[in-house]
């Protein structure tokens, strides 16, 4: 996952508003996977191929390689868009916090949730996979003076 983590930050193409030429096979992969995306904007870097795009009013983003295989897929959103049993056992652990946002992550085999918790006084990022629940940060609020 960390590997993972390492990667989502976005290629970009050496020049900004340059067209980017997508492979069949990376698009024929994307068709197939996300048929009903809108605004998709495509860049390039590294020899693959990295899409941004809304996908049921909300942001995704996916990277493919030159082959046309998915490496990772994100996509943005709110409490309501996490699993039932995963919104459950955030509850469990953080009874009284808002859930802000939430960004799934799909990687092969890997599907996990990162998610952004705050009450008066903290900020949390945690982390639901494999259906264990992992506090990645945890940020005091400064007194307001």
């Amino acid at each position: 996952i960390n590997t993972i983590a390492a990667l989502i930050s976005e290629p970009v193409s050496a020049h900004k508003n340059a067209a980017v030429y997508v492979k069949a096979k990376v698009m024929r992969t994307f068709l197939e996977l996300f048929s009903d995306a809108t605004e998709v904007k495509w860049s390039m870097g590294n020899n693959r191929y990295f899409a941004s795009f809304m996908q049921n009013n909300k942001r995704c983003k996916a990277l493919f390689d030159s082959k046309g295989g998915l490496v990772y897929s994100l996509r943005y959103g709110t409490e309501k868009d996490l699993p039932r049993h995963t919104r459950k056992l955030l509850k469990s652990e953080y009874l009284d916090y808002t859930i802000d946002a939430v960004t799934e992550l799909n990687a092969g085999d890997i599907n996990t949730w990162t998610i952004n918790l705050s009450d008066r006084d903290n900020l949390v990022v945690a982390r639901v996979y494999d259906g264990s629940l992992e506090e990645l940060h945890h940020y005091k609020n400064a007194p307001v003076k």
